[in-house]
């Protein structure tokens, strides 16, 4: 059976992307930071084709091997990496939760790969609507004296 594993799926789009899927018959992995009894029921419903694991971002590594503890196959999996966050929101201009989450992608590109999946798709955040935003940040002067 065709498998989407989704970060992010408690999210607005990665829900919905749950939804459709689950409609089209594909199975669902969705991954979260909350415990699935924390979320809004309408965002994601019970079905018979999801999986539901609470795991934040900062555990993503350990997928491949809750997947194998709960003897769920990935075969045919397509990893959609939503999952974003800041220190209180999703933009919210802090820089070192936006060079964590960029680690997270590519800690979980690595998990993708390391469970064969058939492509990965990285979805950013409304993060580049802000850019202008960020580069006016004076992050240079911060780390100035580590290379002086």
């Amino acid at each position: 059976m065709k498998t989407a594993i989704i970060t992010g799926a408690s999210g607005f789009l990665g829900s919905f992307l749950a939804k459709l899927l689950l409609k089209k018959g594909c199975r669902v992995i969705a991954l979260g930071r909350r415990d699935y009894d924390s979320l809004i029921p309408k965002r994601l419903p019970e079905h018979i084709n999801l999986n539901y694991i609470n795991l934040p971002m900062k555990d993503i590594a350990l997928l491949p091997e809750i997947l194998k503890s709960r003897q769920i196959d990935v075969e045919e999996c397509v990893f959609y990496n939503f999952a974003w966050s800041g220190e209180k929101g999703l933009s919210d201009f802090n820089v070192e939760y936006q060079e964590q989450n960029v680690i997270n992608s590519l800690v979980a590109f690595r998990v993708a790969e390391q469970l064969h999946c058939l492509k990965f798709i990285q979805v950013g955040t409304m993060e580049e609507a802000f850019a202008e935003a960020y580069l006016s940040l004076d992050y240079k002067n911060r780390f100035f004296h580590l290379f002086c």
